[in-house]
């Protein structure tokens, strides 16, 4: 791109990506788009561009940053800060956007990959979704844009690659999933960079790229530069192949379209069944994708590891019976005549305990009996321990009840933060008591506040918020 052209051809690429979502440039008008913001160059440069088109097609940019309290927590809140300062100067220069910044609990990423077994970045990606998903639902967002572009695209194929996948993971990124657009897919870093320093705008460096503990970092800062001095083209080959791959995945998609599972919701468990007979007539390459498909519509939102799923698949090819495979919170396996696919809605391990509460139950965990009703519009929680017996009241859904975490602080009376580490200390709990006790936050609202700790489930005290 020559630099004259590089504001237009940008704004163009991201124009053409929304106009194709509704059809006609002038339904444009009062549209909300939403737009992630982390401070990088990438988010910055389709921030920046969303708003200056939003003047011309008159609709509302409404930007969501995440702190995800991975970094320490200076250069995550300044980032946070720098996104917030940024979009307050765009609402002051005349354009039509607003800004909100939601926390992740430090802590609950590394929990979570521990409790489902993958990879921080994985953790880190699952539940910024599960806020953006949330962030479009309170503010009625049309279309949520992400900065994703040319070389993520790139990075994203070789570590597939690598990884060992199909063709459901070679073919890269989607520009479009849901509520969910990536208009930025063609347009490489340096172009976006470029951008930037021709408007005038500056981006914040998030220290953790260059930490090559991450595989996609290794890729990026080790293996592209090799291959882009070895293997001229290599790029636009990748690229190709990755498109190829993607109308690989669309055909198998079509052919499974009409295979029939079978959905049972329950109060403590989400369960799906496919006919064993009409699974095993199919090909290979569509049982795999079969499977996947059923444990999405479990609640699953990852890939599978292939080598589990062949595994089972050949177990049943040998006609072995009750066959159970485990992957996180779900459970896949077989009787004489049917597949299933169970997922528990709560899980707790020896040491840690983490579980969503979204509706009215009776829980089971280490500490006793939990049970959640909704009573004149609020949830009660009531707690049964080994010692005693607590009720909560005044709360609301979604609820997170789990084990303490680093970093984990509560509000005392005088207004004042204080560790519940030290809590716990001033209590005198014991050592194997510590992970045991349980710690209630709710969800609803951006703060995430922790309004309970209740040490009474093995004869502590108790710290409850007030108004609780």
């Amino acid at each position: 791109m020559k630099e004259s052209n590089i504001l237009q051809n940008i704004q163009n690429i991201v124009l053409n990506k929304l106009i194709s979502l509704v059809g006609n440039k002038s339904l444009l008008k009062n549209k909300r788009i939403g737009v992630g913001v982390s401070g990088g160059a990438d988010s910055v440069c389709l921030l920046v561009c969303l708003c200056r088109l939003s003047k011309e097609f008159d609709f509302t940019v409404h930007a969501l940053t995440v702190n995800h309290n991975v970094r320490s927590p200076k250069e995550s809140e300044a980032d946070s800060l720098f996104v917030l300062s940024l979009t307050e100067k765009l609402a002051a220069s005349g354009y039509n956007v607003s800004c909100q910044k939601l926390d992740i609990e430090p802590g609950k990423i590394s929990l979570y990959a521990e409790k489902n077994k993958c990879g921080t970045e994985d953790a880190a990606r699952t539940l910024r979704y599960e806020l953006f998903d949330s962030f479009i639902k309170k503010n009625n967002i049309d279309y949520f844009c992400i900065a994703h572009n040319k070389n993520d695209q790139l990075e994203t194929v070789l570590m597939r690659f690598l990884q060992g996948a199909g063709s459901a993971g070679l073919s890269g990124i989607k520009s479009v999933r849901n509520n969910f657009v990536r208009p930025l897919l063609e347009v490489s870093r340096a172009q976006i960079e470029e951008y930037l320093t021709t408007l005038g705008y500056s981006w914040q460096t998030d220290s953790t790229n260059l930490d090559e503990h991450y595989l996609r970092n290794r890729i990026r800062l080790s293996l592209v530069p090799f291959l882009n001095q070895k293997f001229s083209g290599w790029d636009t080959a990748c690229l190709k192949g990755s498109y190829k791959s993607s109308l690989d995945e669309d055909f198998f998609n079509q052919q499974i379209a009409d295979f029939k599972w079978n959905i049972q919701n329950s109060k403590n468990e989400t369960l799906v069944s496919c006919d064993l007979e009409d699974f095993l007539s199919k090909h290979k390459a569509l049982q795999t994708r079969i499977i996947q498909r059923g444990f999405n519509l479990a609640g699953f939102d990852s890939r599978l590891p292939f080598s589990v799923v062949m595994e089972f698949i050949s177990n049943l090819e040998k006609q072995n019976k009750n066959i159970s495979v485990t992957i996180g919170d779900f459970e896949l396996c077989n009787n004489e005549k049917i597949i299933s696919i169970k997922k528990k809605k709560i899980i707790a391990t020896e040491s840690s305990f983490f579980a969503i509460i979204e509706e009215d139950g009776t829980y089971d965990f280490q500490f006793g009996k939990l049970c959640a009703e909704t009573v004149n519009e609020s949830v009660v929680l009531t707690l049964n321990g080994v010692n005693n017996s607590v009720q909560l009241k005044g709360l609301s859904y979604p609820l997170c009840v789990r084990s303490r975490v680093l970093d984990d602080y509560v509000l005392t009376n005088s207004g004042t933060l204080k560790a519940v580490a030290d809590v716990l200390s001033d209590w005198k709990v014991c050592t194997e008591y510590k992970s045991l006790i349980p710690v209630i936050q709710e969800l609803s609202e951006p703060e995430q506040k922790i309004v309970a700790v209740i040490g009474s489930v093995f004869g502590y005290k108790d710290w409850i918020l007030r108004g609780y």
